[in-house]
């Protein structure tokens, strides 16, 4: 965080610091984008810069800056590819159909339809997909009923670039520890559940407390993705992407370890008995490792 102060931002709700990061990013792109037509000459693309507000508010899904950024590289790379194919597609089917103007507005709406009905499929499956799609929809749109050509695609580009990279830095500048904060206290509630499970490991290992670390250790997972850029250094956040790998691992070592200490109490045989001794010791010892990991992380200055 650079602008403001850590509280001030972490005490705002995800809504309003969402709604003041699209409010800024969009008055910045719109600033920009009018600058830029006034510089280059291109008046009468004025009117195309509501297209930075779109790319503004298609970017800016969460309070997340790892969100962001994942969007952002999306809506770049794949508004580009959209753009780029939908124009293919526009400008062959019109070069082709020259002297038939009504096919050549039924095949163009055929693929409008289409990418509109793809875009609709792939809106909740993946979000870099929807993008490419409803760029090539929205190509076929304008070639449909108002015109395209190079200087749009460019304008189009253009725009869209203008409005991710100032949602990007204005996410960038006013980014909190809110997911960092929440991400340290579970880690530390999670650590103190596997403390209590090693600690009565000899008489009990409840089902129900491993179905609870492994749901833990997902949300974990992404509670760090999540708080990724708010980290003071990569150092610290590879340390503790490896401490919930080795999580996962002992998570691993406590179902092999119950399933033994059932199969022993059922057979009391020596085989089951040596084999429970020997997973107990590997379970201290991977919470051994566990526990020099998380200390040695605990005391690294931020």
């Amino acid at each position: 965080m650079i602008l403001f102060k850590n509280r001030f931002i972490d005490k705002l709700s995800d809504t309003t610091l969402l709604a003041y990061r699209v409010l800024i990013a969009a008055s910045l792109g719109l600033v920009v984008s009018y600058g830029v037509f006034n510089f280059t000459g291109e008046h009468g693309f004025k009117d195309r810069i509501y297209w930075v507000v779109i790319a503004v508010i298609s970017v800016a899904a969460s309070t997340s800056t790892s969100v962001i950024y994942t969007r952002a590289k999306a809506i770049i790379i794949f508004s580009i590819l959209g753009t780029s194919l939908g124009s293919v597609l526009l400008l062959v089917t019109q070069k082709i159909m020259i002297n038939n103007s009504m096919a050549s507005f039924i095949t163009i709406a055929v693929f409008c339809g289409l990418a509109l009905t793809l875009y609709i499929y792939t809106m909740f499956l993946n979000y870099a997909t929807s993008v490419f799609f409803i760029h090539i929809y929205l190509v076929m749109f304008f070639g449909l009923f108002v015109g395209w050509d190079h200087e749009l695609f460019i304008v189009r580009i253009v725009s869209v670039a203008i409005g991710t990279i100032c949602i990007v830095l204005v996410t960038f500048l006013t980014r909190g520890k809110k997911f960092l904060n929440i991400f340290t206290k579970e880690m530390y509630i999670t650590y103190g559940e596997f403390k209590k499970i090693l600690n009565n490991v000899d008489r009990n290992v409840p089902n129900r407390k491993l179905i609870f670390l492994v749901e833990k250790n997902i949300q974990l997972s992404e509670m760090l993705v999540n708080a990724k850029y708010e980290f003071s250094s990569n150092k610290k956040y590879y340390e503790y992407k490896k401490m919930i790998l080795l999580m996962d691992e002992l998570l691993i070592n406590l179902k092999t370890y119950r399933a033994l200490f059932i199969e022993q109490k059922k057979h009391n045989n020596e085989l089951y008995t040596d084999l429970v001794e020997y997973t107990n010791s590997q379970l201290k010892k991977n919470f051994e490792k566990l526990t020099i990991r998380y200390d040695r992380i605990l005391i690294q200055k931020d």
